[in-house]
């Protein structure tokens, strides 16, 4: 849904209307998502022509204002390289260009620093950040590093086999996790302050099949404080009594007393 309109009932040309001028995407990899026989300016232009109509020429000129503002040093002549001729970070503040050109009201990026190192994903998770507040647009960030949505996100969706299972402010749910599933995520986050070559506490276990999902809560079979009802009945998602704006699809959340038959030994979180 957005704004009223189920998206899934969009005719085709609907949605090419929708796609770049109200809602835009980061990809997760621009070198396969950017076009390798054109030249970039070239990419970003064709967007500005097909939404705002613009002539070629001031699409052109646009093209190269926006290189600039998303960082990319001598903008003009970066316009006339193709993709291939640009570092991995560059290529993304490339797509992040495309994405913002026609002044998009939701930007989804999906996984956008993945294969960067450190420096430059900072660089870029600054960028969105800015661009988002200059621009005063949503952003729906996709992601499975923890550490990005602690510092940079307003609102958390934590997600299970294609389901959300657990959604609150983001101070708050790392303040008070419910879903036994989140709670696994944070443990097996690395953690500076560890001795060198402490293991990594994993989950045990595998991803359910999708195709053939099981009955019941589908982290049942990971879940240490699973017991028969989680594998029989699948929680719904509801709000936390205490807290209104924090929900959960849980049959016994953290901080709940253990169920006599659980499989893992905490009691109470």
């Amino acid at each position: 849904m957005f704004k009223g309109r189920d998206l899934l009932k969009l005719k085709k040309k609907e949605l090419q209307r929708l796609r770049g001028d109200e809602v835009a995407m980061v990809f997760q990899d621009p070198m396969t998502s950017l076009n390798p026989v054109h030249r970039i300016g070239r990419q970003i232009a064709e967007t500005l022509r097909l939404h705002l109509k613009l002539s070629k020429k001031v699409a052109n000129e646009s093209a190269v204002t926006l290189l600039a503002q998303v960082g990319i040093p001598s903008p003009a002549l970066r316009a006339r390289n193709y993709p291939v001729e640009l570092s991995g970070g560059m290529r993304q503040r490339v797509m992040i260009a495309i994405a913002l050109a026609c002044g998009p009201q939701v930007l989804l990026a999906d996984e956008p620093t993945t294969g960067l190192d450190v420096t430059i994903q900072a660089q870029i998770l600054d960028l969105l950040g800015e661009a988002q507040r200059m621009r005063h647009m949503a952003m729906i960030f996709v992601t499975h590093d923890l550490g990005i949505v602690a510092t940079r996100t307003d609102q958390i969706m934590v997600m299970y086999a294609g389901r959300a299972v657990e959604v609150a402010p983001t101070r708050q749910l790392f303040a008070n996790v419910r879903m036994p599933y989140t709670e696994a995520l944070l443990h097996s986050t690395p953690r500076i302050g560890n001795p060198s070559h402490t293991r990594l506490q994993a989950i045990d276990g595998r991803p359910p099949d999708l195709v053939h999902r099981p009955v019941g809560c589908a982290f049942a079979a990971r879940c240490p404080y699973a017991q028969d009802r989680c594998r029989e009945e699948s929680p719904p998602l509801i709000a936390d009594a205490a807290e209104p704006n924090h929900f959960y699809a849980c049959w016994y959340p953290r901080g709940t007393p253990a169920p006599a038959n659980a499989q893992g030994a905490p009691s109470v979180a």
